[in-house]
């Protein structure tokens, strides 16, 4: 009895045929070219889940024997992928601030060093001076707050959580927040003709 490879006993159990071997190639010939891996999807939606589900899996496997906290936290991954998908936030940037919420929902700060992080060299202090200037890191957090409003409207639950740990006050973050400060219009993309 001859031994079955991998594909061989992977076609029997999964009812598929097994894969055809190539003829050998003849010596001095060229190699078929590989086949070239497929693009992501051009719209990035599935990079914003995998932020979602990089923050949201632990928190959903933290609550799994508690059916109220795991809906809420359901609840609240859908509301913020829907917002972070409207807002158009760029994947890369919904890992950062999403690793900073969970890195701060796992190691919980009191009010008092979550204030005295803002007023030293890690608050308002590096801001500025990754900004350039006092003008300048004011303006970065209006448009932050901005943001940080409308995901408030979003979700609240999470905004709410965001803020309580402190993860809203982060000078990454908020550089990050600040990107997406306004709304998207609703003519986004349309052109108005010129009047003569």
């Amino acid at each position: 009895m001859a031994m079955m490879t991998h594909q061989e006993r992977a076609a029997k159990m999964y009812g598929s045929a097994p894969p055809t071997k190539a003829a050998p190639a003849k010596p001095g010939s060229k190699a078929p070219p590989a086949a070239k891996p497929k693009a992501a999807a051009p719209d990035g939606a599935g990079s914003i889940d995998w932020a979602l589900a990089s923050t949201f899996d632990r928190i959903e496997a933290k609550y799994r024997d508690d059916p109220e906290k795991l809906a809420q936290a359901r609840e609240q991954r859908s509301q913020l992928g829907a917002f972070l998908r409207e807002r158009k936030v760029d994947p890369q940037d919904a890992h950062a601030m999403l690793t900073s919420y969970r890195e701060h929902q796992g190691l919980p700060r009191s009010a008092e060093a979550l204030q005295s992080r803002w007023a030293g060299p890690a608050g308002f202090e590096a801001l500025r001076l990754e900004v350039g200037d006092t003008e300048g890191a004011k303006r970065t957090l209006e448009r932050a707050n901005n943001f940080f409003t409308a995901v408030a409207q979003a979700a609240p639950g999470f905004a709410q959580e965001a803020k309580l740990n402190g993860a809203v006050e982060i000078p990454e973050v908020i550089r990050i927040a600040a990107k997406y400060g306004e709304a998207p219009s609703a003519a986004a993309g349309t052109t108005t003709p010129k009047e003569t």
